[in-house]
């Protein structure tokens, strides 16, 4: 098992594949984000050694120009793509005042769309507001939004909303009420645990898993970001979390969407032990 993210010809040496047996009783996928890989033939080849059923995908800005390659590659290698996740910026460029910034942000999510599409992905999971806005103009974000509507649906594709926290949000949940009860039912929304841990809101925001489609997976230590005020994610295991009272109450709640693990890791082995970490706590 390759220990760190290493050339291809050297992983393909050293590392193996995951156990298929457990593969098949896998329920949490994982975000290639994980891999934390740029070079998409190195990416193509670390998947392979994931323990995941599988992938959400993300288009990094170094593919932008030649994104079709990317994309051709990885159908090739019949990798299972069950979600995508939108580029970040769309949520802060959406935020900002100009229409120029408003109007990119809408060609990246049509983009997206069409990535998505080429890719039999079904759940595009996008930010629709900034973080750190102190106003993240949700009603006029969700009027350009639905401009979207019709060609995503016409693509097989469901735009799930992420629930992320905004500077003057009042916490998680009371964003997350506000588009459960605003937004229309062609959209759905994606769950960051690491967000709703932040306040101790899982529980709370549990409650809409009738309209959640994505479940991201993150630990929380107390803090969001490190001692040199950089963001930080927090691998499973290493936080706070209680994932099995989270897993249970999405069940209790009847969440039939998907699980994605979506952190910084630095090898496979890594990966996969959080992943297995993930299905005892699930299972518990």
């Amino acid at each position: 098992m390759a220990e760190y993210f290493i050339p291809a010809i050297l992983f393909a040496q050293n590392a193996r594949k995951g156990d298929n047996k457990i593969v098949k009783d896998r329920k949490i996928n994982c975000s290639i984000a994980c891999i934390g890989v740029n070079d998409h033939r190195v990416l193509i080849n670390e998947m392979n050694y994931v323990n995941s059923p599988g992938f959400e995908f993300m288009v990094y800005s170094i593919w932008t120009d030649h994104s079709r390659e990317v994309i051709r590659e990885l159908k090739s290698a019949g990798f299972r793509f069950d979600s995508m996740h939108a580029p970040k910026q769309t949520g802060r460029l959406l935020s900002e005042i100009n229409q120029q910034s408003h109007d990119q942000a809408i060609s990246l999510l049509k983009e997206s769309i069409d990535i998505a599409y080429e890719l039999g992905i079904h759940i595009l999971t996008t930010h629709l507001w900034d973080q750190n806005s102190n106003d993240p103009k949700l009603s006029r974000n969700l009027e350009s939004l639905y401009k979207l509507k019709d060609y995503a649906i016409d693509r097989g594709i469901n735009i799930s909303i992420e629930f992320i926290p905004h500077t003057n949000g009042g916490g998680y949940v009371p964003t997350a009420e506000y588009l459960y009860r605003n937004l229309d039912p062609a959209f759905s929304f994606t769950l960051d645990l690491e967000f709703a841990a932040w306040n101790g809101e899982i529980a709370d925001v549990a409650r809409f898993a009738d309209r959640i489609s994505n479940v991201h997976i993150r630990d929380y230590n107390g803090s969001p970001v490190d001692e040199k005020g950089r963001r930080y994610y927090c691998l499973p295991g290493m936080g706070k979390t209680d994932f099995s009272f989270a897993f249970n109450e999405l069940k209790r709640h009847n969440y039939k969407g998907i699980y994605t693990l979506e952190a910084r890791h630095y090898s496979t082995k890594d990966i996969n032990d959080s992943l297995e970490l993930l299905h005892k706590a699930m299972n518990a």
